[in-house]
Formats: structure tokens, C-alpha cells, sequence
């Protein structure tokens, strides 16, 4: 297996936090964004910080220190199963996040200029610094991070696949911070309260939603069993893959369905809930409002 070796350098810097280190859950509980995240309490440091307590902001700069470790190496890649790796070669490039030496559990961000961490800690997501960039100019991206992170997971050595057993999966999303630009750009869908209500109209077009927030709606529909499994991430009704207040785009005509998102979208063998309104029966009447304003 070759890992690419600016791939590689990424990789090392998502796994150097300590999991959950990309995403392992959606939640809607309140979310911590900073530029650092304390395991108790509050980051000790400001951004960017002047100097660390620890450190002589005076000393002596320049010159030339040595350090001597037992035994040898015969590898400069630390991230494959053969040979035996260098003493100190993580050394060599920067990580996603450093850590301080004077405070309990404290990390900050290094090519991440922020760290979000929801109250219940299911998840934690990282934005790149705009400025962080490869040797040769190129800028590091979320991809290159994703990349390694799930070939090192897969392939690399088995500490890797059991350190991270319990993350879920690493994906490339609008972070909170990130999201105010395009929300300014696109309000249509911004709600001003939490599961509130959303613009109703863009320019001269209305907006319309609805879904359902059940999972199981017919014993004999083998997708139910899927949807009762993929509901547990949500800490808010769904239909199985979508939460109910998420859900809300515009005028929202009903939130509260009998129904699953397959029952929405493509039913299984015509298996729906048998005392919910028909899915198709709720697609005939909106074509029929849109219609009758002429759209």
C-alpha cells in the first residue's frame, strides 16, 4: 500500500487529537465553537496566544540541540505496518491541533483555526485555516484530511482502527462558522429561531415543506427496521433520516406525518401506514395548491 505523502501529513494531524476526532454523530444540542476546546472548563489561552506560561519568552534563540534515543530505524514513513520508524519524525510537519503542557486536557488549533463540540460531545468538527499549505504551496483541504483518516482507519497499522473504533464516519460539511457567509448570501432557508419557522417566499416563488416524523409504519416494510436504527442519532423526531425541525423550509404545511422518509419518497411495495393519509394522495394536493397559484 503507498500512502501519498502530502495525504500522509493531513492524515497525522486529524489523528493527533484524541477521539471522538472527526464526527461520530449528528445532535442539535448547543455547540462550542472556538479556537480551542478544554476537556474541563475553558481554554486557558487566548487567540493567538503570546507566549505559553511554561515557555521563556526571553531565552536564548539559535544554535543547535541534540537528543539520543536506543536502538535504530530503517523506515522515514511511520504510518505502514513495515520497518521500524525514525525516533521523533512526527516532527517533521504540523498537526491539526496541538496540545498544552499545563493544563489538564486542552487542545488548540493548529491547521484548524476552529474546533466545534457539541454539549454532549458526539461529535467534533474542525475548520482549516485558510493559510495552511502544503511544502509546495498548495493549500491542505478537508479532502486530503478525510483521505488519510479513512485509509489509516483501513489500511495502516492496527492501532489506528482501534483507537478510532467508536467514529462513526469523517465528512465534509458546512461548519457553523462557515454557514453565516451563505446564509447571508441564501436566507431562504434560515430559520430565526430553533425549529421555527423559515422565509416563505424567495423573490416572487413560495416555498412549501413537510415530512413525517415516524419510522416504523408497517411491520411488513423491511426498511423500517433500517429507519428505527438510523433515528437513534437524532435527539429530535425523524422520519429515519431527517429531523423534523431540519426539515422545515418556508410555509411548512405539516411536520408530523405517520410517515418515513421511504414512505415519502419511493414506497416499498405500496407498504405505508394504513391509517395515515397516502403519500401519493399528499403529492396530488400540493400540485394541486401549486396550481392554483399558478406555478
Amino acid at each position: 500500500m503507498a500512502i501519498g505523502r502530502r495525504k500522509l501529513l493531513a492524515g497525522g494531524a486529524a489523528l493527533w487529537v484524541a477521539a471522538p476526532a472527526i464526527v461520530t454523530a449528528q445532535s442539535s444540542s448547543k455547540v462550542h465553537v472556538g479556537h480551542g476546546f478544554a476537556m474541563h472548563g475553558e481554554p486557558k489561552y487566548p487567540e493567538p496566544p503570546q507566549h505559553l506560561d511554561y515557555v521563556n519568552p526571553a531565552a536564548p534563540k539559535g544554535g543547535n540541540v541534540r537528543f539520543g534515543t536506543q536502538g535504530t530505524y530503517d523506515s522515514l514513513h511511520p504510518f505502514i505496518l513495515k520497518g521500524v520508524p525514525a525516533a521523533g519524525i512526527s516532527q517533521l510537519w504540523e498537526t491539526l491541533c496541538w496540545q498544552s503542557r499545563d493544563e489538564a486536557f486542552t487542545v488548540y488549533g493548529l491547521i484548524a483555526e476552529t474546533i466545534e463540540v457539541p454539549e454532549d460531545r458526539s461529535w467534533t468538527a474542525f475548520t482549516l485555516r485558510p493559510q495552511a499549505k502544503w511544502m509546495d504551496g498548495t493549500p491542505i483541504t478537508v479532502d486530503d484530511v478525510i483521505w488519510t483518516f479513512e485509509t489509516l482507519k483501513a489500511k495502516g497499522p492496527p492501532m489506528y482502527a482501534s483507537y478510532y473504533a467508536d467514529v462513526l464516519k469523517a465528512e465534509k460539511f458546512l461548519s457553523a462558522a462557515g454557514s453565516v457567509p451563505f446564509n447571508t448570501r441564501f436566507p431562504a432557508g434560515l430559520s430565526a429561531t430553533a425549529c421555527g419557522s423559515t422565509p416563505t417566499m424567495s423573490g416572487a416563488i413560495p416555498l412549501f415543506s413537510w415530512i413525517g416524523s415516524a419510522q416504523s409504519t408497517n411491520w411488513r416494510d423491511p426498511g423500517d427496521l433500517a429507519f428505527s436504527l438510523t433515528s437513534e442519532v437524532y435527539d429530535e423526531e425523524n422520519d429515519g433520516l431527517v429531523g423534523r425541525c431540519s426539515s422545515h423550509f418556508g410555509k411548512v404545511l405539516r411536520d408530523d406525518y405517520a410517515m418515513n422518509h421511504l414512505d415519502e419518497i419511493n414506497q416499498f411495495a405500496g407498504l405505508v401506514s394504513k391509517s395515515e393519509t397516502s403519500p401519493v394522495a399528499v403529492f396530488r394536493a400540493h400540485v394541486n395548491r401549486l396550481k392554483s397559484i399558478n406555478l
